[in-house]
This record gives structure tokens, C-alpha cells and sequence, in this order.
């Protein structure tokens, strides 16, 4: 069997646009196409519909999905949550494993201290004396 050849190609019926093989010719430069802003009037009717549609069947169609198809409602209620658009890069990205720790202790610190005056503050625990240096005193002869 011979190579089938793209429909409206008949053997012999070449036109100005097409080889022989059905393909365009160098330098065709197409037909009109689609009018300018058919695609956005398009999208504008369609959407149109749709808002119509939604104002009289939506609010029980909503109700019969969430009953009937609990696991489609979530789907579609979490299509409409905002996504994250931005990759957050973290503060301790430049961090060495070393610092981390020292981090983590110096935190661990602050946090026990900080747990320690709020119960002092409550009365849970008697608050611990001040580290205070000691003060030099001249004696008098």
C-alpha cells in the first residue's frame, strides 16, 4: 500500500498553498485565521454561562457534592485556597552544622531562663539571686 496522505490530498490535487506531500510551502503566509478577540469573547460568554448557571443551581449542587462525594468537594475547595507563589529561602540557610548547635543551645538557654522568671514572677518558685560582682570596699584605718 502507498503512504496515505493528509485528508483533502488527493493524489494529483495540488493547490498554491501545498506540495505534493500536503505540506505548506516556503514562504505561504497562512490564511486569516481566527478574528482578533473571538478566543476572549469566547472565554467571556462561556464565563458568563457558567456565572448564570452557578447563581441558580450552584448552592444546592455545592451540597449534594459535599454529601454525596465528600473527597471531590475537598479536592475542588482546596484548588480555590491560594498557593505559596514564592520560595521562601530560610534565615539560617548560611548557617554551618556547628552554628546550628550553638544556636540551639543559646536558645535552649534563653528559654529555661525565660520559663524560670515567669514562674518566679507567679510564685511557682522563689526567683534566683543576681550574679553581681563583687564591690570592692576601702577600709578606713
Amino acid at each position: 500500500m502507498g503512504r496515505e496522505r493528509p485528508i483533502g490530498i488527493a493524489r494529483g490535487n495540488v493547490s498554491g498553498d501545498r506540495n505534493n506531500k500536503g505540506q505548506f510551502v516556503a514562504g505561504w503566509r497562512g490564511g486569516p485565521g481566527r478574528q482578533k478577540g473571538y478566543r476572549a469573547k469566547l472565554a467571556e460568554k462561556a464565563t458568563q454561562l457558567l456565572f448564570e448557571d452557578f447563581e441558580q443551581y450552584g448552592e444546592e449542587t455545592i451540597r449534594r457534592v459535599r454529601e454525596q462525594k465528600p473527597e471531590r468537594y475537598l479536592e475542588e475547595v482546596l484548588k480555590l485556597a491560594p498557593k505559596q507563589t514564592e520560595k521562601l529561602e530560610s534565615p539560617f540557610s548560611d548557617l554551618t552544622d556547628v552554628e546550628l548547635m550553638q544556636l540551639e543551645e543559646l536558645l535552649a538557654g534563653l528559654r529555661a531562663k525565660t520559663v524560670r522568671e515567669i514562674e518566679a514572677h507567679n510564685g511557682a518558685i522563689e526567683p534566683e539571686p543576681q550574679k553581681s560582682e563583687p564591690i570592692a570596699v576601702s577600709k578606713k584605718d
